[in-house]
């Protein structure tokens, strides 16, 4: 047989809820600080960072325009100074080695100088005068065309140099402005150039 249950006659206890330790609620504290703190850090930081890039846009823009400015000015300054070398070559055909007869076809170029000296040397570039180069005029900035030019040396092809020198034969009573050339041995890596013709 069953018995029936019994009451116990012991109180009942509750669970019993005791506050968490102490330093658990400085660790808290502590965290809640640093996060502010690092906030108000970061935040400053940012700030500074903002306010420190605003200058450096304009500084850009200014340095820009005077760049562009100084390519410019220098374009203006050497403009009566660079020609156009046209050429005329006779070259290999490209037809004779597929259809077996030889022959030479005649090839024409252009490329741009640099007036050296007032009685017409003229420096260009090799591969603008190739070897098989027949005839050569250069054309002033003003638009005159001086016919009568020879080469007068060039680097060989195997040279990494791609350098050759123009005489002017006859200036048909024209003045020529000579470049005025910097001194190559001030420059230094990170200098600017700039190319012109």
């Amino acid at each position: 047989m069953m018995k029936p249950q019994e009451k116990s006659n012991k109180p009942k206890t509750k669970k019993s809820t005791t506050s968490p330790p102490k330093h658990t609620h400085m660790l808290k504290y502590a965290f809640v600080a640093l996060a502010v703190l690092a906030l108000s850090f970061g935040g400053g930081w940012l700030g500074a960072e903002s306010h420190d890039r605003a200058p450096n846009v304009v500084e850009q823009r200014t340095i820009l325009n005077d760049s562009a400015d100084l390519v410019s000015s220098i374009a203006k300054t050497v403009g009566e100074s660079v020609v156009s070398v046209n050429v005329t070559s006779e070259a290999a055909s490209p037809y004779a080695s597929i259809f077996g007869y030889g022959g030479t076809q005649t090839q024409e170029s252009a490329g741009t100088g640099i007036i050296l000296t007032s009685d017409g040397l003229i420096l260009t570039n090799r591969h603008v005068v190739p070897s098989g180069t027949t005839d050569v005029s250069v054309t002033l900035s003003d638009g005159t065309v001086l016919d009568k030019v020879k080469v007068v040396g060039r680097t060989g092809s195997s040279d990494s140099l791609d350098v050759a020198f123009l005489q002017v034969e006859d200036l048909k009573g024209h003045t020529l402005t000579p470049a005025k050339l910097g001194d190559s041995s001030k420059m230094e890596v990170g200098d600017s150039v700039v190319a012109i013709g």
